[in-house]
Formats: structure tokens, C-alpha cells, sequence
């Protein structure tokens, strides 16, 4: 059930763009209601101190890819390898080598 939530980090990179940057606008819109508030940004709200980048190779490292190499080693299904898997990994490849300069952080399914 949560390979299928997390399911957009193993789509090809233009869905799984898209995909980041809803969930970005929706983290970002909470950050702005807390600071609102008065209160603490929470983890990866904050639009001027959060890096996509390092955010994304963060949830990779730690969750995404356990996650889909845990069910490619429970389900043992060559298209999970080549396909899922695979893609997952050029996926983050992107993040490593993104640089944060060119995102409109504002507006961020302009990117």
C-alpha cells in the first residue's frame, strides 16, 4: 500500500516532476500558514530554507528505495528491476545533479 502512495517517485521523470512539485505547494502553503501563526515551519515547509534537491534524494535514500527494493526482493518480478526500479534510480540521479537556483519557489507548478 505505501509503494503505491510513494508510487510517483517511480514514474517517468516529466510525471514525477509534476507530482513533486504538487506536494511541494501543498508543503509550502502549510510552512506559510505556520509562520502565519507565529509558529515553526515544519520539516520541508519552509519555501525559503528547504532544498528540493536535498529533500528528494533525501526521501529516496530513506524511504523510497528500501521501500521498492524490499518489494522487488519480496515479489522477485523482473519488470519491478527494469522497470520500476530502474526508473525510481535515473529519478534520483536528476535530484543529485539539480541545482535549486532556477525554482520559483512561489510558484511551483511553474517549474
Amino acid at each position: 500500500l505505501k509503494c503505491s502512495d510513494a508510487g510517483g517517485c517511480t514514474k517517468p521523470f516529466n510525471i514525477h516532476a509534476m507530482w513533486t512539485c504538487r506536494i511541494f505547494t501543498e508543503f509550502y502553503s502549510q510552512g506559510d500558514a505556520e509562520r502565519a501563526l507565529g509558529l515553526a515551519c515544519s520539516p520541508f515547509c519552509d519555501r525559503h530554507n528547504t532544498s528540493m534537491r536535498d529533500s528528494q534524494t533525501g526521501f529516496f535514500e530513506f524511504v523510497a528505495a528500501p521501500m521498492y527494493r524490499a518489494l522487488e526482493e519480496y515479489i522477485s518480478s523482473p519488470r519491478i528491476k527494469f522497470e520500476v526500479v530502474a526508473q525510481m534510480e535515473q529519478n534520483v540521479s536528476f535530484w543529485k545533479a539539480f541545482e535549486n537556483k532556477d525554482v520559483d519557489h512561489h510558484d511551483m507548478m511553474s517549474n
